[in-house]
């Protein structure tokens, strides 16, 4: 997956550089939105399986945020769900779409 992406609905692409804002002309909410759609999109373009409700796996996660999967792995271990929200069930990790799509949105910390 490369490391920007394009809202489909005013073509403004998010880079690492410029990924702490949102496109001109967009509330948060449709910022939000419009990058899901484009997430989902990119995430089964690249063979990652989307859940029903839009969960991804942790190595899916991390293309999007363009990091490592060890290093979202050791995010989450050294901050939890301060880094960014997170779903356990065993020894599954998955994350939400749109949480996803908020921490891009909202700035990197």
């Amino acid at each position: 997956m490369p490391h920007e992406l394009t809202c489909p609905q005013c073509g403004y692409t998010l880079t690492p550089a410029n990924s702490g804002g949102r496109p001109p002309g967009l509330s948060d909410d449709a910022a939000i939105g419009a990058l899901v759609e484009r997430l989902r999109d990119v995430c089964r373009e690249a063979g990652h399986t989307v859940s029903l409700d839009d969960r991804v796996d942790e190595a899916a996660a991390a293309a999007c945020l363009g990091l490592e999967r060890v290093t979202l792995r050791n995010r989450r271990y050294i901050n939890g769900a301060d880094f960014l929200p997170y779903y356990k069930h065993t020894r599954s990790v998955s994350y939400a779409l749109q949480d996803i799509a908020r921490y891009i949105v909202g700035g990197r910390r």
